[in-house]
C-alpha cells in the first residue's frame, strides 16, 4: 500500500477478530477510501498465523499480537500511545470499546466503537448484571461516538443503557464486496464431495455458536427424517468453525443424523459454495446484521431467515423464507416449502436490489466521512 505524506494513524483494537467482526474487517477496508490511511491493529496472538502477518483476506495492515484478556488489550493499547501518534481509535466489539475508554481518556485521543452485536436483557439480570450495566453505562459514555451496524443495533443500545440518550450513537449500515458474488462459479457439489445432483442442498455458514440457532437446524433436521421421511431427499452442508462444533457434531452423531451433514472448513471465498447450493438457512436467535443473508440474496440464492433482531432487518421486502425463531418445527415446516418451491425466480430478480442496498462501498465511504468528521 502506497502511503501519502502524514497519513493519519488510526488503531485498531479487535479483541475477537472472528466471525462478523472478521468480515466486517475484509468487505469495509479493503476499499480504497482508506488508502491514505495508516492502521495499526491490536488483536490476540490466537487469532493470527504470526507477529505482523495478516490474515489472508484482510488488508494490509501492521498487527500488534498480544494475549487475548482484557489487561493484556488495555496494556498494548497504552504501550502504543505511548511510544507512537494516534490520531484515532477504532474499537470493533463491545470488550474492545470497553478496553479502549480510559486509554483513549488517559490520551485524549477520539474513540469509535462499532457495536457488532446486540446487548440481552440476560447479561444484566441480578446484582451482578446491574453493577456491571452500570460500569458498562460509564465506559461507554467515555467513547466519542458509537457505531451500530444495524438500525437494530442502535434502537437495541438506546433500549438497553438509556444513559447515552443516544447523542453520540451513528448509525452506518453493513455491507459485503458486491464483486465477490458476480459471475462466481459455484462449487459441483456431486463431483467434488459426492453429493447426488437431485440431493436438496441446504447451506449453513458462519461459527457455531448458540446464537446462530444450529442446534434447531440440527432438531428440525430430525423431524424432516423421523416425522416426514425424507432421510436422503436433502444434506445440510454446513461451512465453518469454531464455537460448539465438537458438541454438535456429537449430538448429530447421537440422534444418528450423520448421513444428513456434510462438514466443510471455513473457505475465504464462500461466494462458489453458495452458489452451489439449493438453499441457504440462517435460524439465528438474533444478530447484528446478518452477513450472511446478504451474501445469499446478492447471490439470487433462496434464503431461509428467522425473524430476528438485526436478521429482520436484512430481509425486510426480500423473498426470503421466514421463519420463527428457536422453533425447530417450524424450520422444518420452512425447509419443506422451500423443498417443494424454492422460488428461485424471484431471488434472482431481487438480486439487483440486494446489490444496491447491500454494496459496500456505502458503508466504506460513510465510515471515511465519520473519520474525516473527528479528525
Amino acid at each position: 500500500m502506497t502511503l501519502k505524506p502524514h497519513s493519519p494513524h488510526i488503531l485498531l483494537v479487535i479483541r475477537h477478530p472472528v466471525g462478523g467482526i472478521r468480515t466486517y474487517i475484509k468487505y469495509i477496508y479493503t476499499a480504497q477510501y482508506f488508502s491514505s490511511y495508516r492502521f495499526t491493529v491490536i488483536t490476540p496472538e490466537s487469532e493470527l498465523p504470526k507477529k505482523s502477518e495478516s490474515p489472508g483476506d484482510w488488508p494490509p495492515m501492521a498487527y500488534r499480537i498480544c494475549k487475548g484478556t482484557a489487561s493484556a488489550i488495555i496494556r498494548e493499547t497504552i504501550k502504543i500511545l505511548r511510544s507512537e501518534k494516534v490520531e484515532l481509535i477504532h474499537a470493533h466489539g463491545f470488550t474492545s470499546g470497553i478496553c479502549s475508554a480510559l486509554p483513549a481518556r488517559l490520551f485524549s485521543v477520539p474513540l469509535i466503537m462499532t457495536a457488532h452485536d446486540v446487548l440481552l436483557e440476560k447479561q444484566f439480570a441480578g446484582i451482578r448484571g446491574k453493577i456491571k450495566r452500570y460500569a458498562v453505562a460509564w465506559l461507554f459514555q467515555m467513547i466519542d461516538v458509537i457505531h451500530a451496524v444495524s438500525q437494530d443495533v442502535s434502537a437495541n443500545i438506546r433500549y438497553s443503557i438509556p444513559e447515552l440518550g443516544g447523542k453520540n450513537l451513528v448509525t452506518i449500515t453493513n455491507g459485503i464486496t458486491i464483486s465477490q458474488y458476480e459471475q462466481q462459479s459455484k462449487i459441483n457439489y456431486q463431483t467434488e464431495y459426492g453429493i447426488d445432483e437431485a440431493c436438496y442442498k441446504i447451506g449453513f455458514l458462519g461459527r457455531f455458536m448458540s446464537q446462530k440457532g444450529f442446534r434447531y437446524l440440527i432438531d428440525a433436521v430430525e423431524l424432516l427424517v423421523l416425522e416426514y421421511h425424507l432421510k436422503g431427499k436433502f444434506v445440510v452442508i454446513a461451512l465453518g468453525s469454531g464455537g460448539f462444533i465438537r458438541e454438535e457434531m456429537e449430538l448429530i452423531n447421537s440422534k444418528g443424523l450423520h448421513d444428513c451433514f456434510l462438514f466443510l472448513p471455513p473457505a475465504e471465498n464462500v461466494a462458489p459454495y453458495i452458489r452451489g447450493m439449493d438453499v441457504v438457512a440462517m435460524p439465528s436467535l438474533w444478530e447484528a446484521s446478518g452477513l450472511v443473508a446478504m451474501e445469499a440474496l446478492v447471490s439470487g440464492i433462496p434464503l431461509i431467515a428467522s425473524d430476528c433482531i438485526g436478521l429482520r432487518e436484512v430481509i425486510g421486502g426480500s423473498p426470503a423464507f421466514v421463519t420463527e425463531p428457536a422453533n425447530a418445527r417450524a424450520l422444518a415446516k420452512t425447509i419443506m416449502e422451500s423443498m417443494r418451491d424454492n422460488r428461485l425466480e424471484d431471488f434472482r430478480q431481487y438480486q439487483h436490489i440486494a446489490r444496491e442496498r447491500f454494496d459496500a462501498a456505502s458503508t466504506s465511504r460513510q465510515l471515511k466521512q465519520l473519520y474525516e468528521g473527528m479528525l
